[in-house]
């Protein structure tokens, strides 16, 4: 039998509390018995809420820590994210990491900066930022872009390509972090290749001692202009 999921109203978090423990029918000294067999079982009294601290929460005169927020949300059956989400925008968290200009290359979630771009996320696909002052593949990809990988793609020995279009792209996860570029591979050694007009310079990696192949590039959201 599915259980009917639970929806938090837009509120003020401390009324979404209250309501989420009135509809299972909870007494706020019951809560905070069984917030501490919770702490016990964890092993901290952080994760313990007294009857007059979770009345302070109802009526938004504090706000709980995440340990005490978790013991809230397993007593009242809703994930942590949803509890957290009355307190913080968690989408705007997601925007503002896309828009602070990282200086280096990452891999981000799904959820992440592919939250404002809906119609290029694909659940089967990784991704990555490129970094804000990473110009190994400018002007083909510039700087602050957001990448697909195809992780099932790899390199395979070196061939002609009649355009910097049409030869492959991958991202590279290295000792010191991730590198976006063309790739050569060679006997147990693999080159991290830059766009010419780049002015990086190629790498040469032990491989897969120093350098391993996350997959292949296959879609770039890329940027205008250079942010700076």
């Amino acid at each position: 039998m599915l259980r009917p999921q639970v929806v938090i109203e837009p509120t003020l978090p401390g009324q979404s509390l209250r309501l989420l423990r009135k509809r299972r029918g909870l007494t706020t000294r019951r809560v905070a018995e069984w917030s501490r067999a919770i702490a016990l079982e964890r092993g901290s009294p952080e994760f313990s809420l007294s009857h007059t601290r979770l009345v302070q929460l109802e009526n938004g005169r504090s706000a709980p820590s995440i340990q005490k927020l978790f013991s809230l949300s397993v007593i009242y059956g809703v994930a942590l994210g949803e509890l957290l989400g009355t307190y913080l925008n968690l989408d705007s968290a997601r925007r503002l990491h896309g828009s602070l200009g990282l200086p280096d290359t990452h891999l981000v979630s799904g959820d992440d900066d592919c939250s404002l771009l809906e119609h290029f996320h694909d659940a089967r696909h990784r991704y990555g930022l490129i970094g804000s002052e990473d110009h190994t593949m400018d002007p083909l990809i510039r700087p602050g872009s957001l990448v697909q990988i195809d992780e099932s793609e790899k390199p395979s020995c070196s061939r002609m390509w009649r355009n910097e279009f049409e030869r492959p792209v991958y991202f590279l996860e290295t000792r010191g972090g991730y590198v976006c570029s063309w790739c050569d591979l060679g006997p147990g050694q693999i080159i991290s290749l830059p766009h010419p007009l780049s002015p990086c310079r190629a790498h040469t990696f032990a491989h897969p001692r120093e350098a391993e192949v996350i997959g292949r590039v296959t879609a770039v959201a890329g940027r205008i202009s250079v942010p700076g």
